[in-house]
């Protein structure tokens, strides 16, 4: 597809028509920080573009384009006014240098989940999609990662009668009891805002 065309996008809720580009810049501004090196931009470009061409190649005129993204006003809330041309000047050159650069395995666009940051390694395709389809994703080891400042991050909810039931290898959480319902460690992640479903229930006072 041609990257000035328009895509729909869900945004707070609302289903909008954006620019393919306006959509991808603006999920690179979310995903990465643009103090990143032009190579890991380029990168992430790459990733990016293979993700909305899967979509939009498996779901047609029906796909609308749901990853969160930044637009150019939270993009100055976030670099601050000073930042934001330089920032979203670097972030566009990616994406246009790039153009039409995907990842193939065999004959299909590939799959490409990104992680900014993993709990020391990254999870198994099959374990996590449940399907033979991606034998691409191992878990590689990320030891980088565990001495990052936001390696950790508490968050406190109301009291509940909740227990993490299943990991996978990696140590994500696949399956929590919450009450008498079983829900995915994506979905609690998701519900409760967690950054990650790598996690673990602790009581905390009460």
């Amino acid at each position: 597809p041609a990257e000035e065309m328009q895509v729909a996008v869900k945004q707070d809720e609302k289903e909008i028509e954006i620019s393919l580009d306006e959509y991808a810049i603006g999920k690179m501004a979310k995903e990465v920080p643009a103090s990143y090196e032009e190579e890991a931009l380029k990168v992430q470009a790459i990733l990016v573009r293979t993700t909305i061409y899967k979509q939009l190649k498996e779901e047609g005129s029906q796909a609308v384009l749901a990853d969160d993204f930044w637009t150019e006003e939270e993009m100055k809330k976030e670099w601050g006014s000073s930042k934001f041309s330089r920032y979203y000047r670097k972030i566009e050159n990616a994406w246009k240098d790039t153009e039409g650069q995907v990842l193939m395995y065999g004959e299909e666009l590939a799959n490409t989940p990104f992680t900014r940051l993993t709990n020391g390694s990254t999870r198994d395709g099959k374990e996590v999609l449940g399907s033979e389809d991606y034998p691409y994703l191992k878990i590689k080891d990320c030891p980088l990662d565990i001495e990052s400042k936001e390696q950790i991050k508490t968050v406190i909810t109301d009291d509940m009668d909740a227990e993490v039931k299943e990991t996978d290898t990696a140590g994500y959480v696949t399956t929590v009891q919450v009450g008498e319902e079983t829900m995915s460690g994506e979905e609690f992640r998701e519900k409760y805002n967690l950054d990650s479903s790598c996690f673990i229930l602790q009581k905390y006072d009460g």
